[in-house]
């Protein structure tokens, strides 16, 4: 999703995309990222296009949505609670590919 200034220039973005998992039960999706230009932050676009991602997905049939912030991005943390997303239990493993994984 964009979001539009007026001109139709582009200052902000959220991209997902949707799974078939058994954590859910059915169809999921996630938020992979949601970055709005920082000279049009603090205007409620990040929480337009969350509020959109949330429309659009609930029309999909979707059963959760799940994404990831960093932990010292409360602010951020806020602003998705605001529409009803909690933390979870969880943590999070990366494998890097490419690389040798011995060494």
């Amino acid at each position: 999703m964009l979001a539009l200034e007026k001109g139709e220039r582009p200052v902000g973005v959220a991209l997902g995309c949707t799974s078939l998992g058994i954590g859910h039960g059915g169809m999921s999706g996630w938020i992979e990222e949601l970055y709005v230009l920082s000279e049009f932050r603090q205007r409620g676009i990040g929480s337009l296009l969350i509020a959109e991602f949330i429309r659009v997905a609930s029309a999909l049939g979707w059963r959760a949505i799940d994404l990831e912030i960093g932990t010292r991005h409360q602010r951020t943390a806020s602003v998705y609670e605001r529409h009803g997303f909690t933390q979870l239990d969880r943590s999070r493993l990366s494998r890097r590919l490419g690389e040798s994984s011995f060494s």
